[in-house]
């Protein structure tokens, strides 16, 4: 992903074909649509002794290979000849055969070494070069030699043809300068793309930044987006990283007959970095339960309000003494919207005594607004919390929405933790999400969302690596080095995070 300025350019594509020339556009077959003409209205010979009218410049576009344009200069000198032909229609030219005469291989000093050929849209305008061949020299094989014009956009309908030096003398005994050539022929497009494409302003959203293309003609058609000459959907977005970034964007208009012009325009973007981290004071405040058959509901100091009271002597416990389990959960708010990175859960302190009341298999989900629904946003299915005391940090991938409400939901325990373990006993000292607000990374490297850059974001970046998880949504966590791509460098940037904290 990385630039962008609006430019209209047309893509043009030099067409081989046999013998005659004609317009082409891209068709269903990719056949020519329409055969191109061009009359000659003015020639200049200087010294040209040659009178004949079977040779005259008409002949050059006559489309008979018999036949040629012979120019015989006695002065012993040769001075550039031209002759100015005009098309039965404007066209963009993309190319030109020439052929030599029949009997070029008697007189291989009459082809042309060096000629230019110009062209005008209308007549009174200035001549522009399209070709400038400065010595190559015709071939004297017979056949069609074929030359491309590059770089041209616009369409023309007045040329000239100008001999500026000769192969050889080819007079009788080579004592002076003749020329000649069998035919000339220039190849192009006439279709050409109407309306223009245009790149949208940037929109910046918290974590992300959005940007589209749109054709303001009618014909039927699609348009490709392309982010540092990958493709991309369009609408395109493009996620913030921790570091500023610039991307080239270039939208191509394809139209449904499969024409070759195409519109084409570019810009270039400034993505910005991401903002402050949410602050690790965010309040999580639970408003409501889901806890069947708990026996230890009137425990008021051991209720769901306990996960988050940032107490780690405390814990939510709830007590099933039916025999079996079923699923329990805790809806909380948070006090701002952020986008959820990670989380961190604390075992209660008696864990190491009851380690069967760990949840095995939890989920969590997010929503916007309260009458939203639920969006998974965690889920793990069998890992089971560890007992050991301190922190255990989870991270949350591939959001990149802000969220206000979430719900706990503890699906499976690692064992049944009442007295004798002959029931299903549940607790857990505190629950905490992480994220970032204002579309804001929580530190540079932080690539598993605990808030801290150390060994564990360098396995989990070379996890990312090793999947081939390189793109789109980890881009904003491990794409420490903001270069769109989860690679080796990003790995040796967080080594040297972690080695240079400062």
């Amino acid at each position: 992903m990385k630039k962008l300025f609006l430019t209209l350019t047309m893509l043009l594509v030099v067409f081989a074909v046999q013998a005659l020339p004609f317009v082409t556009a891209l068709g269903d077959d990719s056949q020519p649509v329409s055969e191109l003409t061009f009359t000659p209205f003015n020639v200049y010979t200087p010294n040209n002794v040659v009178i004949d009218p079977n040779e005259d410049h008409h002949k050059l576009f006559d489309k008979d290979l018999s036949t040629k344009w012979c120019v015989e200069n006695t002065t012993g000198s040769w001075e550039p000849i031209w002759v100015d032909f005009i098309s039965n229609v404007a066209f963009i030219p993309t190319g030109y055969t020439i052929n030599p005469a029949s009997d070029t291989h008697s007189w291989p000093g009459r082809n042309p070494k060096a000629w230019k050929i110009y062209a005008k849209a209308n007549l009174t305008d200035e001549w522009t070069t399209i070709s400038n061949m400065i010595s190559a020299g015709l071939p004297t094989s017979q056949g069609d030699h074929n030359y491309a014009i590059n770089n041209v956009h616009e369409k023309y309908q007045y040329f000239r043809f100008e001999v500026i030096e000769l192969c050889g003398r080819g007079g009788w005994n080579n004592n002076h300068y003749v020329f000649q050539l069998a035919e000339l022929a220039l190849k192009g497009q006439w279709i050409s793309a109407t309306g223009e494409v245009v790149l949208s302003d940037l929109e910046i959203h918290d974590d992300h930044c959005n940007f589209s293309a749109s054709y303001t003609g009618d014909e039927p058609h699609q348009i490709k987006l392309t982010v540092n000459g990958e493709p991309l959907e369009n609408p395109g977005t493009v996620f913030r990283t921790n570091l500023e970034r610039e991307l080239n964007v270039e939208a191509t208009v394809i139209f449904s007959d499969s024409r070759i012009l195409t519109l084409t325009a570019s810009k270039t973007y400034t993505i910005p970095a991401l903002g402050n981290p949410l602050p690790v004071e965010a309040t999580f405040t639970p408003y409501a339960v889901h806890a069947p058959n708990n026996a230890n509901a009137s425990n008021e100091n051991e209720n769901h309000y306990k996960l988050f009271d940032k107490d780690l002597s405390t814990k939510w416990c709830v007590d099933n003494s039916t025999g079996s389990w079923e699923p329990i959960w805790v809806d909380f708010m948070s006090d701002v919207a952020f986008i959820p990175t990670g989380y961190t859960i604390n075992p209660a302190s008696d864990t190491h005594s009851w380690p069967g009341r760990n949840p095995k298999a939890w989920k969590i989900y997010a929503k916007a607004n309260e009458s939203d629904a639920w969006k998974t946003i965690s889920h793990v299915p069998s890992a089971g919390l560890p007992t050991s005391q301190g922190d255990h940090n989870y991270a949350i991938n591939n959001v990149h929405e802000k969220y206000q409400y979430f719900r706990f939901e503890v699906i499976e325990l690692c064992g049944r933790g009442g007295w004798n373990n002959n029931h299903y006993v549940f607790q857990l000292a505190e629950l905490a999400l992480k994220g970032y607000t204002a579309g804001a990374v929580a530190i540079t490297g932080d690539v598993n969302g605990d808030n801290v850059v150390d060994v564990e974001d360098v396995n989990a970046t070379i996890n990312i690596i090793l999947k081939l998880k390189t793109q789109d949504e980890y881009v904003g966590k491990a794409d420490v080095t903001g270069d769109d791509i989860v690679d080796v460098e990003d790995v040796n940037k967080l080594i040297n995070i972690i080695l240079k904290p400062d």
